[in-house]
């Protein structure tokens, strides 16, 4: 995948990339443009940013007026989305055109302003907003119908992913990109992965300062091509630090992801946390589940969620194949909620339990004959 917009080239001529370490460095050099010159170089930036961007990875990026002929017929896209200013196609084959709203100084964004976006929230699923400003009006934000990156998410990038964009947008290819674990992290790695294959379910103790999410991260990984894998936490917001943390240490993934809304959302998720707050979609109905968990995929998909979520995921689930492996990051919580530990509410052919050293019975927990399944102890 090369650049497409028609401006990518005088942004590498300008300096405009070279050597960031932080966003607000690229604003300062917005500065000595035009609005219109501001404009066209958030455009192409954007371009740079998908493009690198893990979870979801992006296959295509059409600029507007830029889809080909060819991609139209063979996607069914059309030749101009009105409200959008480009359309993003991923690698399960979702395809959401997007739409742009730099502004110096990062005022809070209107409605009046965000009008044209929510017509197009409207007509097609879940399109993206992409904005170097913060704050969305409360109205806005409460709505679930799209999903977002705002100037806190690009406050996030540092020098590595700027210098991945700058060589995206000069031609130089992006390369699968793994992070080895370290020795005492790859032992209890392993042994998870050898029980695993004795046990169809697993409870792992874990100790404090171990590293948790870069090992749940390797065991989806493991799954091998084609494979489904449920990642469960206690709140949206630790799914959220979840899929930022996998993000800086994966390029080029051929992992695809989704989150769901659960039922009932409680504390921090209900007051706090938005699907303004994500720029990954969200799905909440069974179809949108079932076309994720049945598309030709040939990497790993990954389904965040909550327990309430879990719900959800089930009625999505009836009459079709289990889910390869789930990860439970804080079993404990089962502890009120067993729901998901039943193969004939949630059908799982793995479940990997992980819950801190300090240990209470868990529903579920025991076999058939109803001794204690296999414990590991991840210290």
């Amino acid at each position: 995948m090369l650049p497409n917009h028609s401006q990518a080239q005088l942004c590498l001529q300008r300096g405009l990339f070279n050597g960031l370490s932080r966003f607000a460095q690229w604003e300062e050099r917005m500065l000595g443009l035009s609005e219109q010159e501001q404009q066209l170089s958030f455009a192409v930036f954007v371009e740079a940013l998908l493009a690198i961007r893990t979870l979801p990875q992006a296959t295509d990026i059409w600029p507007e007026g830029v889809v080909p002929a060819e991609a139209r017929r063979r996607y069914g896209l059309p030749e101009r989305i009105p409200g959008a200013d480009g359309l993003l196609r991923t690698l399960t084959g979702d395809v959401h055109p997007y739409q742009l709203l730099y502004r110096p100084g990062r005022p809070a964004l209107t409605r009046k302003e965000l009008t044209p976006f929510l017509e197009l929230a409207d007509r097609v699923s879940q399109p993206l907003l992409v904005s170097n400003c913060n704050t969305l009006p409360a109205t806005v934000r409460n709505r679930s119908d799209f999903h977002a990156i705002l100037g806190s998410d690009l406050d996030r990038l540092d020098s590595r992913e700027f210098m991945m964009m700058r060589r995206w947008l000069q031609g130089i290819g992006l390369f699968p990109e793994r992070h080895p674990l370290p020795v005492p992290l790859a032992r209890l790695f392993g042994e998870v992965n050898t029980a695993l294959q004795q046990e169809d379910r697993l409870l792992a103790l874990t100790a404090t300062g171990l590293d948790v999410p870069l090992l749940a991260l390797k065991w989806v990984e493991s799954q091998g091509r084609g494979a489904v894998v449920l990642v469960v936490a206690s709140t949206l917001s630790a799914l959220r630090e979840l899929l930022l943390y996998w993000r800086r240490l994966v390029t080029w993934s051929d992992l695809s992801a989704v989150w769901l809304a659960g039922e009932v959302a409680n504390g921090v998720d209900v007051s706090q946390l938005k699907q303004a707050d994500w720029d990954l979609p969200l799905l909440q109905e069974s179809e949108g589940i079932r076309r994720f968990l049945n598309g030709r995929f040939t990497g790993v998909r990954v389904i965040l969620s909550t327990l309430s979520g879990v719900r959800l995921l089930a009625r999505a689930m009836i009459g079709g194949a289990p889910i390869d492996l789930g990860i439970f990051l804080d079993a404990r919580d089962l502890a009120g909620d067993p729901f998901a530990l039943q193969d004939n509410h949630l059908p799982l052919r793995k479940r990997l339990l992980l819950t801190p050293a300090f240990r209470q019975s868990i529903p579920g927990s025991a076999d058939a004959e109803g001794g204690n399944k296999r414990i590991l102890h991840l210290l």
